[in-house]
C-alpha cells in the first residue's frame, strides 16, 4: 500500500503525476506487466488532500504504483494541454 505525506498533498498549484501498472499475477514470467496507466491528479484534488485516496482506489483494483512525480505546469505546458479549449470563455482561467 502507498501512503503519501499529507503535507505534500497541500502544495498549491501542483499536479501529481502517477504511473501505475497492472500485474498479471497468474503469469509472472518476464516482468509480468500487462499494461501501464498514466494518471494526472489536478491541483484542486491535491489541495483537497485526495491524492492518497485516489491512489488507494487504483491499488484496490489491482494496480501498483511504479512512478510518481510532483510538478507545477509551466504556462507553455498549460497552453499546449488546453489548446482544444482556446476558444472557450473559461480558457483564460485555465492558463
Amino acid at each position: 500500500m502507498f501512503w503519501l505525506d499529507p503535507a505534500l498533498t497541500r502544495l498549491c498549484g501542483y499536479e501529481v503525476v502517477v504511473t501505475v501498472a497492472r500485474c498479471d499475477c497468474k503469469n509472472m514470467s518476464g516482468n509480468g506487466i500487462r499494461e501501464r496507466t498514466f494518471i494526472c491528479i489536478k491541483p484542486d484534488a491535491v489541495q483537497r488532500g485526495l491524492v492518497g485516496e485516489i491512489i488507494k482506489r487504483f491499488e484496490q483494483k489491482g494496480y501498483r504504483m511504479v512512478a510518481m512525480k510532483f510538478m507545477q505546469a509551466s504556462d507553455e505546458l498549460l497552453k499546449e494541454h488546453y489548446i482544444d479549449l482556446k476558444d472557450r470563455p473559461f480558457y483564460s482561467s485555465l492558463v
